[in-house]
């Protein structure tokens, strides 16, 4: 019941008393009246039946930055229908309250999202709320969390990579790249005369008696890397403008890249926990960008630890997209471009999204072992800077 409903069900008693005390008819009946209106209102509400909501997101892929518009459809079957009907629910931190209209007897409304951030937010906190056509009662329900909205980083096309000047060693000779090969586990097999011992797979041999060996076929593995780093990264800004959000499009930027020029490429997302990404087709592609899309900066290793010790990656070229240039990752990449293993570094500059700026001797020292660097800086061309169309210069203080 509304404050509206109690007021007027306190001045119906009352005239309804003071109409039984003083003889007065038409006082009674005017408090009965007030009294009846009341429980109708209450009634009619109660009698509505169960609320069934369908709310319709955008079908196309939802990308940071853009508007959101949801469409919302509630229907209540039986019953007297409600006078008016609003729905409120909080989605990507934001509280949305959306006053429905009747047409052919469902009710329908819209709401709108301005610039929504990159990741993944649930619809929560779904309140439906009825009322009479005079205001008197109210009737509130929570419906379940049934939705979830994925909205994807906003990714440039490339048509270079600044990373391709680094494909010549100092004596001008070509660095050639190799589709690093491996073997997979096709089958098994009898065993053939010449077959080596090592195929041996033992389970199939004791369990049928006969030599049985392993059936092996060659399986290519990815000949580039791109290493998110979700490690110790600043937290200047306000999302989509953090720095974290920026090495977020630059690593989805250059898979991209490297998928559409045919590359068996590999996303590592340095995050808690660690991800591992295959991409070489667009499924591949997809799984990728939704790994990009609810990546958080809540790493627990340095990045470094994959470009040297047990377990570093194997594979021809890394590139890192990180905002914190350690000495241990600057020491690693130097180590990578000195033994003649590719190794390129994007180095997103978290002061400029409003923090402290400090000289960042690594950079110099890397550009001069040969590892190409590119710098991302907020307002800055993306696409100009991961092309290697131009290069911003390394702050020094």
């Amino acid at each position: 019941m509304t404050r509206r409903g109690r007021l007027v069900a306190v001045l119906g008693a009352a005239a309804y008393l003071c109409g039984w005390a003083f003889g007065s008819r038409p006082l009674g009946t005017v408090g009965v009246g007030l009294l009846v209106s009341v429980g109708l209102a209450w009634a009619s509400l109660r009698l509505a039946g169960t609320v069934r909501l369908r709310r319709e997101l955008p079908k196309s892929r939802l990308i940071e930055g853009d508007d959101v518009s949801v469409s919302l459809d509630v229907e209540l079957p039986g019953g007297i229908p409600a006078a008016s009907v609003s729905l409120t629910e909080r989605v990507a931190g934001e509280r949305c309250e959306t006053y429905l209209t009747r047409r052919s007897g469902r009710y329908s409304g819209r709401y709108v999202l301005r610039a929504v951030a990159r990741g993944r937010f649930r619809v929560e906190q779904v309140e439906v709320a009825l009322e009479d056509a005079f205001g008197l009662a109210r009737r509130q329900r929570s419906l379940p969390e049934e939705a979830a909205l994925v909205v994807y980083p906003r990714l440039v096309e490339l048509a270079g990579l600044f990373s391709e000047s680094g494909l010549r060693w100092w004596d001008g000779r070509r660095l050639l790249l190799r589709r690093a090969a491996g073997f997979e586990l096709h089958g098994v097999r009898e065993y053939e005369r010449g077959d080596s011992l090592r195929a041996v797979h033992w389970p199939s041999t004791a369990r049928r008696g006969d030599l049985m060996v392993k059936d092996l076929e060659d399986a290519p593995r990815a000949e580039v890397a791109v290493v998110l780093d979700g490690h110790r990264v600043p937290t200047f800004g306000r999302p989509p403008e953090t720095p974290f959000d920026a090495q977020v499009r630059a690593a989805g930027s250059i898979v991209l890249a490297h998928v559409k020029r045919g590359r068996s490429a590999q996303l590592v997302v340095n995050c808690s926990p660690q991800v591992t990404v295959q991409v070489s087709s667009r499924r591949g592609l997809d799984e990728a960008l939704e790994q990009l899309a609810t990546a958080r900066p809540n790493g627990l290793r340095g990045v470094e630890t994959l470009l040297a010790g047990p377990r570093r990656l194997e594979v021809a070229d890394i590139t890192v997209v990180t905002a914190n240039l350690s000495r241990p990752l600057a020491d690693a990449l130097a180590r990578r471009a000195a033994a003649r293993q590719g190794a390129a570094l994007v180095f997103v500059d978290a002061a400029s999204y409003g923090g402290r700026r400090f000289p960042e001797p690594s950079l110099p020292r890397l550009q001069a072992a040969g590892v190409p660097v590119s710098i991302v800086q907020r307002g800055c061309d993306l696409r100009a800077a991961l092309e290697g169309a131009h290069r911003a210069e390394a702050a020094s203080g």
